[in-house]
């Protein structure tokens, strides 16, 4: 079954080749396609999965080209180890001046339909000289020319390994040899794999690049066990990441397995390496919308390099971890309720309303423009006389009384100015003066205030004075942020997180209050562990908040840190710690909506996300947060 996750990897590459190719190549003429030869039935694939195999496919080349400007051998031959129907090689050969070599190793039948695909094109063809073939040598290499091997070998063999790169005369002092194992030994138990790294570490002047999965929060984290779900559903179970789950022990194995020079980041480290240039040209290829899903599965992947030379390929650092106060045990709480499919939805609005819970629209397996009330423990759905759009990333607002939808989106990139009043009466209400989409909205003693999500100003307050007059926005130093966290009590407002339109996440705690038509606001203090996106404060008592759920760009978070407890007078952050038995359950703090009622008890509802290709988490019970504060 793991030709299957060839099969897949490649048609997601070459969707990522016709979108993305077009946009970065920097040239008017059409650029060369490679995937095309061995992709007959190209599929588009999501914005999140083109995003993601984009940036794999970047770290790689980025590596290569790192190790390739430094090396002083006249000749680089680089041997992609499981490379499938990768089109490396011949991207390298036509593209790169080095004097490169290419190898490629997979099982025999698979490496068999390759060739096919390789005599089936002319261009390819053209690009490794075929009328430089040799006569095929005995011991799996089937095709070899003068700048390009096809090898059958299971990796599992290691005396055959061996021998074929003997064969291949790589153990020499002249050559720099580059070892590539894109999520391919990953799929081999640790005992088959490590030798096959160890084989590696022998040879004069070599590298090791691994690209494979980690597990940087356990196993139990949501989006970690759907993927190892995933794979082992494909009958192609990881075999090396439980054993070597985090970065740190991924070098600790590589270390001890001959190399003395290791250096490795997560997957997402090259994103945040990406220049604004860049990163500006991506944003233009499609309207994007999944950063949740994006940003955890690039913290779910390592990029490794080792050699046993002096050569850096990652000359940065990585974040140093910030200080905190002593963690804190926290107590969580599932519930299940009666209806438990009616609150499976990601990115619904959700509020506190006369003792109940109401929830509305969102994304289930479509957009929804239904209304959820959750009394106690059994949910109901209302279907409103006159049909609401179906949308997402809306806000809904207990504001004098009644409940106020505001903003939202239908597709990425379509926000919407609508608002209603969805109580006992629905009421059509004055549009916003510009789509908001991911923004937040609270009542306040001047009127119901709506912040971010929108490329205008970040405040925009409805009066209750003037109405039923339009909406007006109000000045502000604030920056304007994208899925923000905002609460506000007796005359205070605070605001944390969310992302700037630099690209960058907010880890400044803001407070504001209003005047006029002016919203006084003022930075309190700043912290990476309150640097989030997509998250929700709570409001605990005096100074005291709780910061819940969210990802953030600088690590993944955890059972120690997904939950925080923050101070704006001591300006200290607490984790507050989730216990064993709740996290090995724990559902996906993303999409999620969290209220407070009038006893102080805080309820998280809703959420989940689609795991990249690894299948979807949705949240089907009720997570209470209890704390001593509270």
């Amino acid at each position: 079954m793991i030709q299957g996750t060839n099969d897949y990897s490649i048609v997601s590459k070459r969707s990522v080749e016709m979108l993305y190719k077009p946009v970065l190549s920097g040239s008017e003429d059409k650029p060369t396609e490679y995937f095309k030869h061995v992709v007959k039935k190209p599929q588009r694939r999501s914005p999140a999965i083109n995003r993601g195999y984009w940036l794999r496919m970047h770290s790689i080349k980025e590596s290569l080209r790192s190790i390739m400007d430094q090396s002083t051998s006249e000749t680089v031959i680089i041997i992609n180890l499981g490379a499938g129907y990768d089109v490396l090689p011949f991207e390298l050969l036509e593209n790169e001046k080095t004097n490169i070599f290419c190898i490629d190793v997979d099982y025999p039948d698979l490496i068999s339909k390759k060739i096919s695909l390789i005599r089936g094109s002319s261009e390819l063809r053209h690009i490794i000289n075929e009328k430089s073939e040799s006569a095929i040598p005995k011991h799996g290499i089937m095709l070899k020319t003068d700048n390009y091997a096809a090898v059958g070998c299971d990796l599992n063999d290691l005396p055959l390994f061996e021998q074929l790169m003997t064969e291949l005369n790589l153990c020499r002092d002249d050559v720099c040899s580059i070892f590539i194992a894109e999520v391919s030994l990953a799929y081999m138990k640790p005992t088959c794999a490590n030798p096959i790294i160890q084989e590696t570490s022998k040879f004069p002047n070599s590298h090791f690049l691994l690209l494979e999965q980690l597990l940087p929060a356990g196993e139990r984290h949501p989006f970690s066990r759907t993927m190892l779900y995933h794979f082992s559903r494909l009958d192609s179970p990881l075999q090396c990441v439980q054993t070597y789950p985090t970065i740190e022990e991924q070098c600790e194995r590589i270390t001890s397995l001959g190399f003395n020079n290791v250096e490795a980041r997560d997957l997402f480290h090259f994103w945040k390496a990406l220049s604004a240039d860049i990163k500006s040209k991506i944003a233009s290829v499609e309207a994007f919308d999944e950063w949740e899903e994006f940003v955890m599965y690039a913290q779910h992947y390592i990029v490794l390099h080792a050699t046993n030379s002096n050569v850096q390929v990652y000359q940065d650092t990585e974040d140093e971890k910030e200080g905190t106060e002593s963690t804190e045990f926290v107590e969580t709480n599932l519930i299940t309720i009666e209806g438990p499919e009616l609150i499976q939805r990601k990115f619904a609005a959700c509020q506190s309303f006369e003792g109940d819970i109401v929830l509305h629209g969102g994304l289930d397996i479509t957009r929804s423009n239904t209304t959820v009330v959750i009394k106690g423990n059994c949910a109901t759905e209302i279907t409103h006389n006159d049909p609401l759009s179906k949308l997402m990333c809306q806000s809904l607002t207990n504001h004098n009384g009644k409940l106020h939808l505001s903003g939202g989106r239908s597709a990425p990139g379509k926000p919407t100015t609508e608002c209603w009043s969805i109580g006992k009466l629905q009421e059509k209400l004055p549009d916003l003066l510009e789509p908001r989409s991911r923004h937040c909205a609270v009542s306040t003693e001047n009127g119901l205030l709506l912040f971010g999500g929108c490329n205008g100003d970040a405040f925009s307050l409805l009066s209750d004075v003037n109405l039923p007059a339009a909406w007006k926005n109000i000045s502000s130093s604030m920056p304007n942020l994208e899925a923000a966290a905002m609460c506000y009590h007796d005359g205070l407002g605070l605001i944390a997180g969310g992302m700037l339109k630099s690209g960058t996440i907010n880890g400044t705690v803001y407070s504001f209050y209003v005047q006029g038509d002016t919203v006084i606001s003022k930075p309190i203090f700043q912290h990476k562990l309150l640097a989030r996106y997509g998250s929700k404060v709570v409001h605990l008592k005096g100074s005291e908040y709780i910061f819940i759920g969210g990802v953030s760009f600088h690590q993944l978070f955890n059972q120690e840190n997904w939950l925080v407890k923050f101070n704006i007078d001591t300006k200290t952050v607490i984790p507050l710690k989730i216990s064993d038995d709740d996290w090995n359950n724990f559902p996906m703090l993303v999409g999620f909506n969290a209220t407070i009622d009038e006893t102080s008890k805080i309820t998280c509802i809703g959420g989940g996300a689609v795991c990249f290709a690894f299948g979807s988490v949705s949240n089907p019970q009720l997570l209470t947060i209890v704390h001593s504060s509270t």
